[in-house]
């Protein structure tokens, strides 16, 4: 199985923080938000781990010289929706794999409870938080499979966290149904291929991961609510 990292947007929203910077090197507690996720994946064996970067990526580059493991891909068209930051990654879909943002920082235990998932298409979700408007929202239907998913959903009863498992077997179903969003609407984001699969009646399972504490870092106030929980990032 493969890990793909996607980190190419620019991280607006952070201000001069990112202006020159690529988000997923941001400075978090003393270390870049990216090597957040790179301790969360070490939980498990990869055939390959693939970053996908865009903005400022000769910088993103000349940093991942000290980690010759991990494929480092452009998407030079970051600008769009984040789905092309997948597509410049589409060929080395063939194989299962995880699919997460850089700009996310789990618990652990998320991965391990994740991977228990050894079939289908697996989307991280969790049923225990107040969500805001530019949270991705999710209506799971009574088997623990998604109807809808979308940030504006008028009705929901969860939210996405930002991690799709497809396994082997979903492999191509998923592509299919990626295949089509790209063509269709070549500006979507990734979730939008979530809502493909339900629509076409193979809808993905939901991983339920509620109960622990994880962060999202897309304005200065999430900076600074991670930052505040310094010891527990330290030992996520």
């Amino acid at each position: 199985m493969k890990a793909i990292v996607l980190a190419a947007g620019r991280g607006t929203r952070l201000g001069n923080k990112t202006e020159q910077l690529p988000k997923a090197l941001l400075d978090i507690s003393g270390r870049p938000l990216l090597e957040y996720t790179l301790d969360f994946l070490a939980g498990a064996e990869w055939e390959e781990i693939i970053i996908v970067g865009g903005f400022e990526f000769e910088t993103f580059a000349q940093y991942l010289k000290k980690r010759p493991d991990i494929t480092l891909l452009q998407n030079k068209d970051f600008h769009s929706g984040n789905i092309v930051t997948l597509k410049t990654a589409r060929q080395h879909l063939n194989d299962g794999f995880l699919l997460m943002n850089a700009d996310h920082i789990y618990p652990k235990t998320f991965l391990s409870q994740l991977l228990q998932h050894r079939s289908g298409v697996v989307a991280a979700c969790d049923f225990d938080r107040d969500l805001v408007a530019d949270d991705m929202k999710v209506w799971e239907e009574p088997k623990g499979q998604i109807k809808s998913i979308h940030k504006k959903l008028a009705a929901f009863n969860g939210g996405y966290i930002g991690m799709t498992l497809v396994n082997q077997d979903s492999l191509a179903n998923y592509l299919q149904a990626f295949d089509l969003v790209c063509t269709q609407r070549p500006e979507a984001s990734v979730e939008e291929v979530l809502q493909q699969l339900a629509d076409q009646g193979t809808p993905p399972r939901i991983a339920d991961l509620s109960g622990s504490r994880w962060y999202e870092i897309d304005t200065p106030q999430d900076l600074k609510v991670a930052e505040d929980a310094h010891d527990s990032l330290q030992g996520s």
